[in-house]
């Protein structure tokens, strides 16, 4: 069974929060192929108390089970709710259902590229992958979800430049550590 998605009528009944322990999985789940920047992120968010509180007040589940409510925040600092069915597949993401199965890792997935239809806001290198029809080629970059995730922008060191290098950038780095 297929759904489209509108998220324009969408008022599922708020059900509980991702728990604790569900975040706790989200370290195992795997990668799918141009998702690279989103597990980055969940993952780094995990790995800290902090971490896991905003994964939990950025995910929602349903009464039902049914969907899942994903938060992310506009350009202009908005919060915006994206509701994506946890079960049935989206029209458009089948490959996504069929390949994913974290449901809250597949929800964000599908959020992150709804919130791209929206506002089209990835840098040029990773729209660039779509004029080329280069589809296996990653889709955004974890400094950018991070903050569309989070609302807060992260202090980002050398990951815009074509050799990762911390050489360059050693008196930041430095700050930061």
């Amino acid at each position: 069974m297929k759904c489209v998605l509108n998220n324009s009528n969408a008022v599922p009944i708020f059900g509980r929060s991702v728990s604790y322990k569900e975040t706790e999985n989200f370290k195992n789940a795997e990668q799918y192929y141009s998702d690279c920047y989103l597990m980055a992120t969940v993952d780094s968010l995990t790995n800290s108390y902090n971490g896991r509180r905003i994964l939990q007040q950025q995910l929602e589940i349903d009464n039902n089970n049914e969907n899942i409510n994903c938060y992310l925040y506009s350009p202009t600092g908005e919060k915006e709710k994206y509701v994506i069915p946890a079960n049935t597949a989206v029209l458009g993401y089948e490959d996504l259902y069929k390949n994913q199965n974290n449901k809250y890792i597949r929800a964000l997935d599908i959020s992150v590229a709804e919130y791209e239809k929206r506002h089209s806001t990835k840098p040029f290198i990773c729209r660039l992958s779509e004029i080329v029809k280069m589809y296996r080629f990653e889709n955004n970059v974890p400094a950018h979800f991070m903050e569309q995730f989070t609302g807060v922008k992260p202090i980002i060191i050398g990951s815009t430049y074509k050799n990762l290098t911390l050489k360059r950038h050693k008196k930041g780095t430095f700050t930061i550590i």
